[in-house]
C-alpha cells in the first residue's frame, strides 16, 4: 500500500496497487468486494461477527469499557475544582462512607479549618451512611460542640445508628431530612473474642459508651432516658415524619420554588431548603 501526499491541499489518499488488492480481494467480506455501501441486517451481522472471537475453545465476544468518570470538576470562580473542594469552599460536607478512623480525621479537620476561617456562618452536614465506628463518630460529635459555628445537620438517603444520632446532635431548628429518608437507631455492637475476663471488660466499657449515647440523643430530642431505652433495645427505624415526632430532625426538606419577584427572593441556606 502506498501513501500520497498532495502537497497544495495536504489531503492524504491511499492507492492500492494491483497485486494487493488481487491478493487481498478473495478474503474481504461481500459487503466490501462488491465496492458499495451496504449498511442493512447483514451488513451488521457480519460486522458484530468480525467483533469476536474464539479463545480456548470458547467463543468470547468482544468487550467495549468506558473508562471511569472519577471526581468531576467544575467551574468555580473561575477556575475548575474538585466538586468536593467547591462543596467545602460553600461550608458543605458530605458523611457518604462508613465512619471508620481516617473519615473522622479528615471531617474533624475539615470542620476545624471551616470554622477557623468564618466561626460566624454555619456549617453544613450532609448525612448518607450506614454506620461506623463509635469512637470515630463521638470525635466528629464532640467537634460539633466544640465548634463556634453552629452545625446544621441535613440527611439524604438513609442514616442507621451512629450517623442517625450525628444527625440529631445538629443545630436545633435546623436539622432536616430529604422526605424519603429512612433512619434507624440501635444499640452499640461489639466484637469481643478470646478469654472470658476480655468480653466482660469489653462488655462494661460497650454498656457505659450506650449509656452515654442514650443520655446525650435525650438531650437532642426532648424524649425520657427511659424511652429511649425501651425503644432501641431491639432497634428501631423512622420515615421523615415519625423522626420529627421523636425529635431526631426538625423538618422535611422540600424543593426550593423560585420567586417571581426579585424583591420576593430571600437568601437561604445552600444545599436543601
Amino acid at each position: 500500500m502506498a501513501l500520497s501526499i498532495t502537497p497544495p491541499s495536504l489531503r492524504c489518499s491511499y492507492a492500492r496497487t494491483d497485486t494487493t488488492s488481487r491478493s487481498r480481494a478473495a478474503d474481504r467480506p461481500g459487503y466490501l468486494r462488491t465496492g458499495k455501501r451496504n449498511v442493512n441486517i447483514a451488513f451488521n451481522k457480519e460486522v458484530q461477527k468480525r467483533l469476536s472471537w474464539r479463545s480456548k475453545g470458547t467463543a468470547t465476544r468482544a468487550r467495549v469499557t468506558m473508562m471511569p468518570v472519577g471526581v468531576p470538576s467544575v467551574l468555580y470562580e473561575n477556575d475548575f475544582l474538585d466538586i468536593w473542594d467547591v462543596l467545602n469552599k460553600e461550608r458543605i460536607v458530605f458523611i457518604g462512607d462508613e465512619i471508620d478512623e481516617e473519615i473522622s480525621n479528615k471531617l474533624v479537620a475539615t470542620l476545624l479549618y471551616l470554622d477557623g476561617l468564618d466561626s460566624s456562618t454555619d456549617l453544613f452536614f450532609f448525612i448518607n451512611c450506614h454506620g461506623g465506628d463509635v469512637s470515630s463518630s463521638l470525635a466528629i460529635y464532640d467537634t460539633m460542640q466544640f465548634l463556634k459555628s453552629s452545625v446544621v445537620t441535613r440527611c439524604i438517603g438513609y442514616a442507621y445508628d451512629i450517623p442517625a444520632f450525628i444527625l440529631a446532635a445538629g443545630k436545633r431548628g435546623s436539622r432536616a431530612a430529604l422526605p424519603h429518608t429512612r433512619i434507624i437507631l440501635r444499640s452499640p455492637v461489639g466484637e469481643a473474642d478470646g478469654k472470658v475476663d476480655d468480653v466482660l471488660n469489653e462488655t462494661k466499657e460497650l454498656t457505659k459508651i450506650r449509656d452515654h449515647l442514650y443520655n446525650e440523643l435525650a438531650k437532642h430530642t426532648g424524649q425520657p432516658v427511659e424511652k429511649i431505652f425501651q425503644d432501641l433495645t431491639e432497634g428501631k427505624g423512622f420515615n421523615t415524619q415519625e423522626a420529627i415526632e421523636y425529635g431526631l430532625i426538625d423538618r422535611i426538606a422540600r424543593p426550593r420554588r423560585l420567586s417571581n419577584t426579585i424583591h420576593q427572593q430571600e437568601k437561604t441556606a445552600p444545599g436543601l431548603g
